[in-house]
């Protein structure tokens, strides 16, 4: 899950941030997850006083890109770590 100024990875059963690069996945995978996390954290506007809510991305297509590489970076987390049960939320997800 994408969260502002975090990393992508989050433990479920203890909530806590995970950052990608202490879990046994191949480096580029580390990469590909904190360059998607940075791409989130672009669109919010952290010096304006509601930057929670000031957010969005420039268009329809990025937005949906955006979160269709979230669903392609688990089916990877699932690839290199088969043991591990991986949940995804994003907008499209309401469960």
């Amino acid at each position: 899950m994408a969260e502002v100024q975090c990393w992508a990875i989050w433990d479920m059963d203890e909530p806590r941030n995970i950052d990608p690069a202490n879990l046994p996945i191949p480096e580029y995978l580390v990469t590909k997850i904190n360059h998607w996390s940075n791409r989130f954290d672009a669109i919010y506007k952290l010096k304006e006083p509601n930057f929670q809510s000031d957010i969005g991305f420039s268009s329809e297509q990025e937005e949906n890109g955006f979160f269709d590489d979230g669903w392609g970076l688990l089916d990877e987390l699932k690839k290199a770590m088969p043991d591990t049960e991986w949940h995804y939320k994003d907008r499209t997800d309401q469960r």
